[in-house]
């Protein structure tokens, strides 16, 4: 019987946005022995292959309410708890949800950008102490950081997963043409990379366009 991982992303609907490229990388994970079953959007319009069950579960206006007795059910339920947009509201639906101490390797959140505040870093403490089998895992160390400080023993830098892209043909030369940055202009998102970048490509004498 494979395992099963129950994946919560209760915003997903379509294919724009990060949430769909996130689940795609994971899907590309589920097989025989790891079935992922995803709880998104009443109004999805994607769908992941056979070894994805989609339950079609949220509604966007009480889907923060839909999120604590959900993870109340997916926590006594066989199988893993993964959070790929975790935010703090999560964090603390989990702690409340959770009937006693989270066994390790339970529950899983992927925090994509955090803002600490001493309040919010009071109840992350607490929280930690209360639930240290919590693995939290982030795409830079200035999120995971902010775990560590709080007490998480199990935070740790995770690289975003990245969909490869099927059926493309090899890119031939072109000429440069435009500097793109998908994404937010912040430092937790690489952006200083390009920063890097242009100043690397001006001290070359290389023309970029505007």
């Amino acid at each position: 019987m494979p395992n099963t991982i129950n994946v919560v992303e209760p915003s997903l609907t379509t294919a724009a946005g990060h949430c769909y490229s996130f689940i795609t990388a994971l899907s590309r994970r589920a097989d025989e022995s790891r079935r992922l079953r995803l709880w998104a959007d009443r109004k999805i319009e994607v769908s992941f292959g056979a070894d994805v069950e989609v339950k079609k579960c949220f509604f966007r206006r009480i889907r923060k309410v839909q999120s604590y007795f959900l993870y109340k059910d997916l926590i006594k339920a066989p199988g893993k708890l993964f959070v790929s947009t975790a935010r703090y509201a999560d964090l603390l639906m989990i702690d409340w949800a959770a009937a006693g101490l989270i066994p390790p390797k339970k529950v899983y959140l992927y925090v994509h950008w955090f803002k600490p505040s001493e309040r919010k870093m009071a109840r992350l403490r607490a929280i930690a102490r209360r639930q240290p089998n919590l693995e939290i895992y982030g795409p830079t160390p200035s999120v995971t950081t902010v775990f560590e400080q709080a007490g998480f023993a199990n935070a740790r830098v995770v690289p975003y997963p990245i969909s490869q892209p099927g059926g493309q043909a090899a890119p031939g030369e072109h000429a440069f043409k435009h500097l793109l940055f998908a994404g937010a202009a912040r430092s937790d998102k690489g952006f200083s990379e390009v920063v890097s970048l242009v100043e690397h490509m001006h001290k070359l004498g290389l023309r970029i366009p505007w």
